[in-house]
C-alpha cells in the first residue's frame, strides 16, 4: 500500500505494453552499459563530449528496479545524441572483441533508426510526468492529497491526447530527427498471412502514412498510461486508507 510502489508499477506495465517504448529503453539500456561500464569507453566520450557539446550533462545509467527516474536516463541519451554517435565510429576502431564490436555496431544502427527516436522522445515525454509524479508522492503528504495529484497526473495525460498535441509532438520529433540525421520514417513493409490464417482472421489497421502509424502509438502509449496509474490508484486498500485518514483527522 505504498503510492510511489503503485507508481513504478503503472510505469512498468505501460513500457512492457508498449513495443516501441520497450524496444526505445532496451536499447537505451545497452547505449548506457556500452558507455558506462567502460572506463576507455566513458573517457572517450567526455573527451568528444568536451569537444563538440562542452558543459552538457553525461550519461545517466538505468536504475534496474525503479521505473520512475528512467526519464533522465532517456533525456541524457538524447542530449548527447551527436556525441555517442561519434563516439561509436571512434569506439569501432580500437575495440578488438568481437561480440563488443557488434553490440557497437547494433546501438549505432538503431540509433539511425526513426522507430527508435520516436520511441526514446515519447518515452522520455511520458516517463518525465511520471517521475514528477513521483517526487510529489515522495514529499509527505496524506493519502486523499497522494490520490488527488495521481488523479490530476492522469487528466494531464488525457489532455495532451489530442490531434493538436500530436501534430505538436510529431513536429518537434521530425524536426530534430532531421537535425541528427536520423532515418525518415517509413511504414512496415507488408507482411502477407499464410492462407492458413486467412480465412476468419480481422483484417489489420491500414495506414496511409507513417505519421498514421506513429499517431496510433503515441495515442495507445497515452492510454496505457492513464489506465495504469488508473488500475494500481483505483485498490480497496487505498480507499479504505483515505476513509481511516479521514476518521483520524475529525476525531482529532
Amino acid at each position: 500500500h505504498c503510492y510511489s510502489h503503485s507508481l513504478n508499477l503503472a510505469a512498468s506495465d505501460t513500457i512492457k505494453r508498449c513495443k516501441t517504448m520497450k524496444k526505445a529503453l532496451e536499447t537505451t539500456h545497452e547505449i548506457t552499459k556500452l558507455v558506462k561500464y567502460s572506463p576507455r569507453r566513458e573517457g572517450l566520450f567526455r573527451s568528444i563530449q568536451g569537444e563538440m557539446t562542452p558543459g552538457s550533462c553525461g550519461i545517466r545509467t538505468l536504475c534496474p528496479t525503479r521505473w520512475t527516474v528512467r526519464a533522465d536516463s532517456m533525456q541524457s541519451i538524447i542530449t548527447n545524441y551527436s556525441v555517442i554517435e561519434e563516439l561509436w565510429e571512434q569506439a569501432a576502431s580500437i575495440v578488438h572483441d568481437t561480440e563488443t564490436i557488434a553490440r557497437i555496431r547494433g546501438v549505432a544502427s538503431q540509433m539511425q533508426c526513426f522507430d527508435f527516436f520516436f520511441g526514446l522522445i515519447l518515452g522520455e515525454n511520458l516517463l518525465r510526468h511520471t517521475d514528477n509524479l513521483s517526487k510529489t508522492l515522495q514529499k509527505s503528504c496524506s493519502a486523499s492529497e497522494g490520490q488527488k495529484v495521481a488523479d490530476m497526473t492522469r487528466r494531464t495525460l488525457q489532455g495532451i491526447r489530442s490531434e493538436e498535441c500530436f501534430d505538436l509532438f510529431w513536429e518537434k520529433v521530425t524536426r530534430m530527427a532531421e537535425e541528427l540525421d536520423v532515418s525518415d520514417p517509413v511504414l512496415p513493409r507488408k507482411r502477407k498471412v499464410p492462407k492458413r490464417f486467412e480465412e476468419g482472421s480481422a483484417p489489420a489497421e491500414f495506414h496511409s502514412t507513417p505519421k498514421s502509424l506513429y499517431r496510433q502509438v503515441y495515442y495507445e502509449a497515452l492510454d496505457l498510461l492513464v489506465q495504469a496509474i488508473g488500475d494500481r490508484f483505483d485498490q480497496p486498500g487505498y480507499k479504505i486508507y483515505c476513509c481511516l485518514e479521514a476518521l483520524i483527522i475529525r476525531a482529532v
